[in-house]
């Protein structure tokens, strides 16, 4: 017997820390070869050459969208142990709204994706199929022949 409600919480929990991540990685492809990152952001040392998306309302929008998406994902879960399943979803459901419309955005940019888009684009399907995991009791039984 397999419940998926039982792994649905730490598919968002590991969602959300991926909307984290995603900020440390690079977001764009720039001519080159390069690798651009959001602005105020903080990259991991890894060995990339480090360049900034220019600051304009497309890369901070992003770059606030990603983070508040973090945010609520996480409060989320807070707020299921505390108040019930209702208000957590609610919650849950703008977290994986936000980490979708936060790629939409980037795209506007019309550049060639990076690390950290992909990385939130995982982390909005873990956070969809956990939370509609947290709603829908599944079990899978196997039979043995006898």
């Amino acid at each position: 017997m397999f419940a998926l409600s039982s792994w649905a919480l730490y598919l968002v929990v590991l969602g959300s820390v991926l909307d984290v991540l995603s900020t440390f990685f690079p977001w764009g492809e720039l001519i080159f070869g390069r690798t651009a990152f959001l602005p105020f952001s903080i990259p991991l040392p890894l060995g990339w050459s480090v360049f900034f998306l220019e600051s304009n309302f497309y890369t901070v929008a992003v770059n606030v969208v990603v983070r508040l998406a973090s945010i609520l994902g996480f409060a989320g879960l807070l707020v299921r142990g505390r108040a019930g399943n209702a208000s957590s979803n609610w919650v849950q459901c703008v977290s994986v709204g936000l980490s979708f419309a936060a790629i939409g955005v980037f795209s506007r940019l019309e550049m060639g994706f990076s690390y950290g888009v992909y990385m939130v684009l995982v982390a909005g399907i873990l956070k969809l199929v956990g939370v509609i995991g947290q709603n829908v009791e599944m079990e899978l039984v196997s039979e043995g022949s006898d």
